[in-house]
């Protein structure tokens, strides 16, 4: 039945129940200031139970068991309760009245009865008290079938209320007062004994019949009881022989009904989930506190008991059962109920905790003044608590909050653990934090068992996140049964009902790996996330209740896990665009300086075609020349030739960093790698991923870091420096050198393998000597854009400067000659460069300090002479920089890192 229908089904039964104690009301009411016996008979005129006479009378009526009749009275025989009634009320207050009374074994026996009128102090004192606690019982049986109108145990209970407390409060004094008995009492009562019935066999567990044929039991079950007070209503109006045998049976029928609770409950505690035993053990005392007052009830009706006690001392266990069990049917399952159910149960739970206040406020009270004094006091004492509440907002916050943690301990832990989540979501931008917050507000509810967070694409593998144990994370690949289960956004948790439908694979794959659930969440943009709790250390396992709450929590984590997992990639492209942005300034900064690759010369030509064939492979190049001349320029054309011109190309200097520093700035760190290492940090290999990497002056790298390198080149993954993970780019590798590569092999000083990685296609570019026609050119080009940035204008180059220039043998390259076409900007007046001083027609030092090399070296080898060459070149450059080799590599149009790597190898440096 749809849950809307059940909730109007429910509003009518309970409008029913609500008539039935109007009707009480107004009987009552009715029978005020009329001529009363005080003795409680039934239609029949068979005497009720002594609890429901007045004080007075409680020990008088000590034989009066149940099934005496009322005989005669005042010696005029009396057939039922209406004549008894009549006779009554025919007389005056204040007479006495002899009442026969005829045992159903043993002798009549007769007393003398003063009669009095019915005042409102008879009516707070016998018939109230039952009907205010029928009205708790009625609002606490039926409040959970609004809440939960899907669940056959809140309509069990619905069923009850309605029938018990209409048919055995509610309308008690029609019963007494007017012997009214009206169809709907016998409906009430079919309503009492089958919803009884219907419960013990629902609640807390669904015992076999219902739970194997839950509509044939429900039919018999509703269809029995509804066929037995059809049989007692025309037994009762026709007084038949039958009747008393019926009433026993219905005693049975109630009797039975509460066994069958109380097995329930216990069969329950013994193997049912933790919620239901903990729920069922704080119903259990209620039962029996029951059952106590049942047994006194007997006890006083039989005579066995003379200790009179109000009626309400009887019914003082029903609100302890009743807050039980609609805590019970309520919260068992608290992730389905949504917040117009959870406002009906937390408003329905405030005002029976106003009539339980009210009641015992009545008992207490009773004791010490008279009923209406009483009902006064009570009334006036639960309006100002309830009215002084919302004047106490600290006091009334903590008591709502201890009254929904009462009623939905799982929903109270879930809206803490969402509220911690929220708070702590803004300044937690890493999945580990959030991994571990997820850890604190799930630890109660996993009691220990392990926690995995596992995330990835559909096509992928599934990784664990936020694990402090690297070595050992969780991973699902996507063959493995468990990772196409989650793909499907389907809950693995084959040890509750109904959640047993996963495939024989997932779940040996599951208990493979010790894991008790999996809880996916809400795939986004083809990434799917899961939640894999392990087993209890005790070997209890979790709930549904448990498996609801995760559940429940897997939503805003994992967008929030999927939200951290942006912030990191952007935090990743942050720091690598401000690692690009380093080298493309840097970049900018030489292409300002107007380096380009200029030239006719044949070698120059032949270089340039060799770059555009190459740009639009993904090769590796090796450019070799002599230094000074432009190797990087040529790298850079390279790149922006290529595919990847639209990324960074990220240069290494090999030669300007000490070893201990190369393989951290080509592979990265990360934090406390090494000492100084206070962040992690990315290497070169990273920031060029998808672009180019340049290597320059790779001969100076030592053979530790060549071997590093070529793993990098083969196997296209790097990893960083104190970091078990591999990383994989995509580069294009692009180095220079101006030594001789191959005869590095062959001295040991450079690996073999490394070269043919590196040298797929060579490019040699021509020293300066050997394209001497592309002089002019480059000096008009360094002139021009020089001279801008100096702020100069030149309209020409003097013929004569020209003829130095292009007689000169540049040692140094394009950099020396751009370094003497700067110095002549700032020396030279005028719109026409000239040289400040002529230079030499040979390439020898101006001092005749040294000798020159080719005058002494007779028949030397050509290697022999070019390194005694450089040594006096360098040697002259010292001396006039005094030492100083900053300015001796400008004055020999050098880099200084490669200057100090000359002078080592030269053996200057001794």
């Amino acid at each position: 039945m749809p849950p809307r229908s059940v909730r109007t089904l429910a509003s009518f039964g309970l409008l029913m129940s609500l008539a039935a104690l109007a009707v009480g009301v107004q009987t009552i009411d009715s029978t005020l200031g009329r001529t009363w016996s005080g003795v409680p008979f039934f239609r029949t005129g068979e005497v009720g139970p002594r609890v429901l006479a007045p004080p007075g009378l409680y020990d008088a009526l000590r034989a009066a068991h149940p099934q005496t009749q009322i005989e005669a009275i005042d010696g005029r025989p009396m057939r039922d309760g209406p004549a008894i009634h009549a006779y009554i009320r025919s007389r005056s207050p204040g007479e006495v009245a002899r009442f026969l009374f005829r045992p159903p074994a043993g002798e009549s026996f007769e007393l003398r009865i003063p009669l009095r009128r019915f005042a409102m102090s008879d009516a707070l004192t016998i018939y109230a008290p039952p009907m205010l606690l029928g009205l708790l019982f009625l609002l606490g049986t039926t409040t959970p079938v609004f809440a939960r109108p899907q669940r056959g145990a809140t309509r069990a209970a619905a069923v009850m209320g309605i029938g018990l407390a209409s048919n055995f409060t509610f309308l008690l004094p029609g019963y007494f007062l007017e012997n009214a008995i009206t169809p709907y009492s016998f409906l009430f009562g079919a309503m009492a004994t089958g919803g009884l019935l219907h419960l013990s066999i629902a609640f807390p567990l669904r015992r076999v019949p219902l739970r194997s044929w839950p509509r044939t039991t429900l039919l018999a079950l509703y269809g029995g009881t509804g066929f037995f007070w059809i049989l007692f209503a025309f037994a009762f109006q026709g007084h038949h022989p039958s009747l008393h045998l019926l009433e026993y049976i219905e005693v049975l029928l109630l009797s039975t009904s509460l066994v069958l609770l109380v097995a329930n409950l216990i069969a329950t505690i013994r193997r049912g989930p933790a919620f239901g035993r903990k729920l069922s053990l704080t119903i259990l005392p209620g039962a029996a506190l029951f059952g106590l007052a049942g047994t006194l009830l007997v006890g006083s009706s039989f005579g066995w008991i003379d200790v009179y006690l109000p009626p309400a001392v009887y019914l003082a266990p029903v609100p302890l059962v009743v807050g039980a069990l609609a805590r019970a049917m309520s919260s068992t399952e608290i992730s389905e109920l949504d917040a117009f159910s959870r406002s009906i149960l937390l408003r329905s739970s405030l005002l029976i905790g106003a009539l339980t206040l009210f009641s015992t406020l009545v008992v207490v009270l009773s004791a010490f003044t008279g009923p209406i004094t009483t009902w006064t006091l009570g009334a006036l004492g639960t309006l100002l608590t309830i009215a002084a509440l919302p004047l106490l907002p600290a006091f009334a916050a903590r008591f709502e909050a201890r009254v929904e943690q009462a009623l939905f301990p799982r929903h109270h832990q879930l809206r803490e653990s969402l509220q911690q989540l929220a708070r702590e979501i803004g300044r937690l931008q890493t999945q580990e934090n959030l991994v571990a917050l997820l850890q604190r507000g799930t630890e109660e509810t996993r009691a220990g068992a392990p926690l995995h967070v596992v995330i990835g694409a559909r096509d992928q593998t599934l990784e664990e996140v936020g694990s402090a144990n690297r070595r050992h994370r969780l991973s699902l690949s996507p063959g493995h049964p468990l990772h196409q289960w989650l793909c499907d956004q389907k809950v693995l948790a084959p040890g509750l009902p109904r959640q047993g439908s996963a495939p024989k694979e997932a779940i040996a794959a599951a208990q493979a790996m010790n894991l008790e659930v999996a809880i996916p969440w809400a795939e986004q943009e083809d990434r799917i996330g899961a939640l894999l709790v392990g087993n209890r250390p005790g070997g209890r396992p979790l709930d549904k209740g448990d498996v609801e709450l995760l559940q429940s929590l897997t939503g805003p984590i994992g967008v929030a896990l999927e939200n951290a997992a942006r912030l990191e990639e952007i935090e990743a492209l942050r720091k690598r665009v401000e690692g690009e942005n380093l080298y493309l300034r840097a970049a900018f900064d030489e292409d300002q300086d107007g380096s380009e690759m200029i030239g006719r010369s044949p070698g120059i030509r032949k270089a340039l075609a060799q770059i555009k064939r190459v740009a639009s492979t993904d090769i590796s190049v090796l450019i070799t020349g002599e230094t000074g001349t432009g190797k990087e320029i040529a790298v850079r054309t390279l790149h922006r030739f290529s595919d990847r011109a639209n990324r960074v190309m990220v240069k290494l200097a090999c030669a300007a960093l000490p070893e201990n520093l190369l393989e951290s700035e080509m592979f990265g760190h990360e934090r406390g790698a090494f000492t100084g290492a206070d962040q992690t940090r990315e290497g070169r290999f990273e920031l060029a991923d998808g672009g180019t990497i340049f290597f320059d002056d790779v001969d100076t790298l030592p053979l530790s870091v060549q071997a590093k390198l070529l793993r990098a080149l083969q196997e296209g993954e790097v990893q960083r420096l104190g970091s078990n993970t591999t990383r994989k780019v995509d580069v294009r590798i692009v180095a220079a050198s101006n030594r001789d590569l191959e005869s590095e092999v062959r001295a040991g000083r450079f690996r073999e393998d490394l070269f043919y990685r590196l040298a797929v296609v060579p490019i040699h570019l021509p020293p300066l000597r050997e394209r001497r026609e592309d002089i002019p050119l480059l000096v008009e080009h360094l002139t021009k854009v020089q001279g801008q940035k100096l702020g100069r204008t030149i309209r020409e180059v003097s013929s004569e400067a020209l003829r130095q220039l292009q007689a000169w043998d540049w040692p140094g390259n394009i950099r020396e000659l751009r370094n003497v076409i700067e110095r002549a900007l700032v020396l030279s007046e005028g719109e026409i460069l000239h040289l400040p001083a002529p230079l030499p027609q040979t390439p020898t030092s101006p001092t005749r300090e040294h000798d020159i090399p080719g005058e002494t070296a007779g028949a030397a080898p050509l290697q022999t002479l070019l390194r005694e060459y450089k040594k006096v070149l360098i040697q002259d450059a010292l001396r006039r920089s005094e030492g100083n080799q900053r300015r001796a590599a400008e004055i020999l149009g050098l880099h200084r890192p490669s200057l100090t790597r000359m002078i080592r190898d030269l053996g200057l440096n001794r």
